[in-house]
């Protein structure tokens, strides 16, 4: 069993259509759409359609939707486990733990919230979920709202453990238990803008650490570039 309950630092995105139908989509539908999401911007996808195997038991059809359960603590060689659903009327819930509870490289430096991890994150959320509503022939023009959720950020510092030393001053801290930001716009506009939105989401997760002075040009390059590093 996975023990959501050991830790308080998770990722969370919610992301749904504005036009609601319960029914709105086969579970066929799903699944396709999924596949066709499954991209990587690095060495594991965000929407990670699988078969049975050492670190789940697969992408399955769950009451009105898909769900899976991932378990890779034997592949990063610490703690790490993530699930997703997405049901037919298009609604599409992911939820993982931070590896700032468990990474080694994170534990030595406190209580962190990883700068580059978070710009990850965030880019390869929406990168994967314009292309799944997309896939779902969701018509350009209708509205998509995203939500970005971090649980457990109380005390957390703004750090960055690609670096050698501390990245940021000890003061930029989170004082929220919770930092959640959201974004509507229509499905184009998430296409065509995908990492400038990337980058305004990260910039205010940052300045919820006091971080008013991070670079957002420094924090656009960085997610452009992850962005356009895409492998199928």
């Amino acid at each position: 069993m996975i023990p959501w309950a050991d830790y308080d630092g998770y990722r969370e995105v919610v992301a749904f259509p504005a036009t609601y139908d319960a029914s709105r989509f086969s579970l066929a539908e799903l699944r396709a759409a999924s596949e066709t999401a499954m991209v990587m911007f690095r060495g594991w996808p965000f929407i990670a359609v699988l078969p049975p195997s050492k670190i789940g038991d697969g992408t399955l059809v769950a009451g009105d939707g898909l769900q899976t359960v991932i378990e890779r603590n034997r592949m990063g060689g610490h703690d790490h486990f993530e699930t997703w659903t997405l049901k037919r009327s298009g609604l599409f819930f992911h939820k993982s733990l931070m590896d700032e509870e468990t990474y080694d490289r994170a534990l030595s430096r406190g209580r962190m919230l990883n700068y580059t991890a978070t710009i990850y994150h965030v880019s390869e959320a929406i990168g994967s979920l314009w292309r799944l509503y997309e896939a779902l022939s969701v018509p350009d023009g209708e509205q998509i709202v995203i939500r970005v959720l971090y649980t457990g950020m109380l005390d957390r510092r703004l750090d960055d453990w690609e670096r050698s030393f501390q990245a940021f001053p000890d003061t930029h801290v989170c004082r929220s238990e919770e930092v959640q930001i959201e974004r509507s716009m229509s499905l184009g506009l998430w296409r065509a803008s995908d990492a400038q939105v990337a980058t305004d989401i990260c910039i205010d997760i940052f300045q919820q650490l006091q971080a008013f002075d991070v670079s957002i040009a420094r924090v656009a390059d960085k997610s452009a570039q992850f962005l356009s590093e895409i492998r199928f």
